[in-house]
C-alpha cells in the first residue's frame, strides 16, 4: 500500500526536521488529500521561512542549512527525542575513559557515503580535523563564529582549546582525545554542525542559479539532487523553480523516507507561505504566525504544533577591557533577575531558569554546575573587587539574524 501523504507528515515532519528553529510555532498541511502516487514524478513541496546559506555542515551555522543538513547528513550521536541524551548513530557505541579526556567511537560497519566513499574510521578523523583546523585569516574580516570553538574552547593549538588530537585505531574505531574533560561534548556531536561528510567530495560543486555550490555527500536518508533531476521534477512542478531538492538516497543502510523527493522552498513573509498553502503549491509549510493558526483550523487545515523552546543567552565580549573581568561578569550574573524576567509577559507561563549552558528541559545539564541566584549585594561587592566605576557598557542586539524565531 502507497503512504498518503497524511501518512507521510504525520511520520515525516521529524524526519524533515521541521521546527527545529521554530519558537512556539507549528507546520500546517492540508488535512486532507488522496492516496498519491510514489516515484520522481511526486513531489513534496515544503515552505521554509528563509534559504539555506550552505550546504556544508562543517560551515554551516543558519537554522535553514541545518534543516536540510539533517536530511542528507549523520552525526556519530544522535539525540533521544524524549530526553535529549545521546544516542548512536554513525558510531553504534561510545565509550569514554581517563577522566573523560579520551573518547572511543565503535562505528557502524558497511557505512557508504551516497558518492560510493567508506564511512569508516579514515573518513571520520579527516572530518573532525577539518572542524579543528582554524580558518585562514582574511584581512579586513572578522573570524566567524565555530560550532567546534563553542564545543571545544578552540581550535587546535590554541591555548584555550581542549582539543589534543585524534586517530584511527583500524577501520572502525576512532579515538577523540582531549587535554581537559567537556561535560557535554557527547551533546554536541549530535549538533548538525559536526556531521559526517564524505572526505572525497569536499571539493564537488553543483551549478545552482548559475552559481557553483559546494554539495558534499553524506550517509543520510536524502541526498541532493543532481543537475539532471532538478531539471526533471522542474519541468513537472513549475512550482519548485529555485527549490532546494533532495531525493532519497539509495545507499541510506536505514528504513527509506516515505518516499518522496522534497523541494524545500524559501518564502520569507509567513503570508506568501499561507498563500502558497492554499494555493496548493506547498503541501507542508513551516512557522505559522500565530494570527494564522485559527483561519488555518477553521478551514479544515491540518496543524501539527511543537512544544515551544527558546533559549535566552546573555553573552559576555573577553574583549571588551572592562568585561574582561571575572569580578564584574559574576557582578552581572548576581545582578541579573532571571526569575523576574521569566515570570514577565515576554516568557511563556511556565518558563524555567538553566543554571547551566543546556535547558533543564533537554536533560542533559549537570546538578553541580555553580548558580547566581539574584543578590544585589554580592552584585555590588564584585563591582568593587572590579575597579568599576559606573562606566558605560554597551549592549549589541543580533541584528540581520537568518533565526526566523528572533
Amino acid at each position: 500500500m502507497q503512504p498518503t501523504r497524511r501518512a507521510f507528515l504525520g511520520g515525516g515532519l521529524g524526519l524533515l526536521g521541521l521546527g527545529v528553529a521554530g519558537c512556539a510555532t507549528s507546520p500546517a498541511a492540508p488535512s486532507s488529500a488522496a492516496p498519491t502516487s510514489s516515484g520522481p514524478s511526486r513531489l513534496l513541496v515544503v515552505g521554509a521561512p528563509a534559504r539555506a546559506l550552505t550546504r556544508d555542515p562543517a560551515r554551516a551555522l543558519d537554522v535553514e542549512s541545518f534543516r536540510l543538513i539533517r536530511q542528507v547528513f549523520e552525526t556519530l550521536l544522535g539525540v533521544d527525542p524524549d530526553t535529549g541524551a545521546p544516542t548512536p548513530r554513525l558510531a553504534e557505541r561510545h565509550e569514554e575513559s581517563d577522566g573523560g579526556r579520551l573518547h572511543t567511537f565503535h562505528l557502524v560497519s558497511g557505512v557508504v557515503f551516497d558518492d560510493g566513499e567508506p564511512c569508516d574510521a579514515a573518513a571520520v578523523v579527516a572530518n573532525i580535523e577539518r572542524w579543528a583546523a582554524a580558518p585562514a585569516p582574511v584581512d579586513g574580516t572578522v573570524a566567524p563564529p565555530s560550532s567546534f570553538v563553542s564545543a571545544f574552547g578552540g581550535y587546535a593549538g590554541d591555548a584555550d582549546s581542549a582539543f589534543a588530537g585524534v586517530e584511527a585505531r583500524g577501520e572502525l574505531e576512532v579515538r577523540l582525545r582531549l587535554h581537559s574533560p567537556r561535560r557535554h561534548l557527547a551533546a554536541a556531536l549530535a549538533s548538525p554542525a559536526f556531521a559526517i561528510s564524505s572526505p572525497a567530495s569536499w571539493d564537488r560543486t553543483v551549478d545552482v542559479d548559475g552559481s557553483e555550490v559546494t554539495t558534499p555527500a553524506g550517509t543520510g536518508p536524502y541526498r541532493w539532487a543532481d543537475a539532471a533531476e532538478t531539471a526533471e521534477l522542474t519541468r513537472a512542478h513549475p512550482g519548485a523553480s529555485g527549490a532546494t531538492i533532495l531525493v532519497p538516497s539509495a545507499r541510506h543502510r536505514g528504513s527509506d523516507p516515505a518516499a518522496y523527493p522534497v523541494a524545500v522552498q524559501a518564502w520569507g513573509r509567513a503570508s506568501v507561505r499561507l498563500r502558497e498553502l492554499r494555493r496548493g503549491t506547498a503541501d507542508v509549510i513551516d512557522v505559522v504566525a500565530p494570527g494564522q493558526l485559527r483561519p488555518l483550523v477553521e478551514a479544515g487545515t491540518q496543524v501539527l504544533p511543537r512544544d515551544p523552546l527558546g533559549v535566552l543567552y546573555v553573552g559576555m565580549n573577553l574583549d571588551h577591557p572592562r568585561v574582561r573581568s571575572q569580578y564584574l561578569r559574576q557582578a552581572i550574573a548576581y545582578a541579573v533577575d532571571r526569575p523576574r524576567i521569566a515570570g514577565s509577559d515576554v516568557f511563556l507561563e511556565g518558563t524555567r531558569l538553566a543554571h547551566d549552558l543546556v535547558p533543564p528541559s533537554l536533560g542533559v545539564g549537570d546538578e553541580e554546575a555553580r548558580r547566581y541566584d539574584v543578590n544585589p549585594g554580592r552584585a555590588r561587592e564584585f563591582l568593587r573587587l572590579a575597579g568599576y566605576d559606573g562606566e558605560p557598557l554597551e549592549f549589541l542586539y543580533p541584528a540581520g539574524t537568518a533565526r526566523p524565531s528572533l
